[in-house]
């Protein structure tokens, strides 16, 4: 199934310099915390864009590689392999063997059917143990901007539970994230009913710096708030079940 972004939806999401926006620094931070945490390895990160996570992971020390069903600008050449306009299905199965970890990071909102698709994936993969996913959470918080991305849901804890179990994985953790952001987009929502569509990035040595500050406090409150806490964003790491 494609999940590439057409050319309005990638320029408006991946202009330049977007890798330094608060967002998507405090997201990386985040999500090399609980990878980690769990000591996962061997990682084929799937749907990965512009490479705006594979690179922070890689450049981190990780052991991971992405792939992508586009054919997109990568966001830093470094020597980090990132597979471009392939199905991660039909990876020769040399490299699929070779594989412990997927990453679907903001990937399976713009799958009609998720579980299915989840499913291809460990057939593929059969040296697959763990999946880390994450996604737009609340409904609540629906606008143009999800309409505009392709999204066909946006979750909760117990939606991604039931989801990533029914598609054959235990989860063994968890959790909200962007608490604050949750309450900012849904006070804007109320005030509004529209969400900017485009992502501006950082632009001159003051906005680095804040985004920065602002990417370090979001980093922080997610270690302050319990998991449970609503917010924006969800992460959560899951381990395939035993047959």
């Amino acid at each position: 199934m494609p999940t590439e972004f057409n050319t309005d939806q990638f320029f408006n999401a991946y202009a330049n310099g977007i890798q330094n926006s608060y967002w998507n620094l405090a997201r990386n931070r985040i999500i090399l915390k609980y990878l980690q945490k769990y000591r996962l390895t061997n990682i084929l990160d799937v749907g990965c864009g512009r490479g705006i996570v594979t690179s922070y992971l890689f450049n981190s020390g990780l052991n991971i590689t992405g792939i992508d069903p586009g054919n997109v600008p990568r966001i830093e050449e470094s020597e980090l392999t990132i597979y471009y306009n392939i199905n991660p299905l039909e990876l020769p199965e040399a490299l699929r063997v070779s594989v412990n970890t997927i990453t679907l990071f903001d990937v399976i909102e713009h799958i009609k059917e998720p579980i299915p698709f989840i499913k291809g994936l460990t057939d593929k993969y059969p040296n697959l143990t763990h999946l880390v996913i994450t996604i737009p959470a609340r409904k609540e918080l629906w606008t143009n901007f999800d309409d505009f991305y392709g999204h066909f849901r946006r979750y909760s804890l117990k939606d991604l539970k039931r989801e990533t179990e029914d598609a054959g994985f235990e989860l063994l953790y968890s959790r909200y994230f962007f608490h604050i952001l949750y309450f900012l987009i849904y006070l804007n929502n109320k005030l509004k009913k529209q969400r900017k569509i485009g992502f501006n990035p950082p632009n001159g040595v003051l906005s680095i710096f804040l985004n920065r500050l602002m990417a370090t406090l979001f980093y922080i409150e997610t270690f302050l708030l319990p998991g449970k806490v609503i917010g924006s964003s969800i992460i959560c790491v899951c381990k395939k079940k035993s047959k």
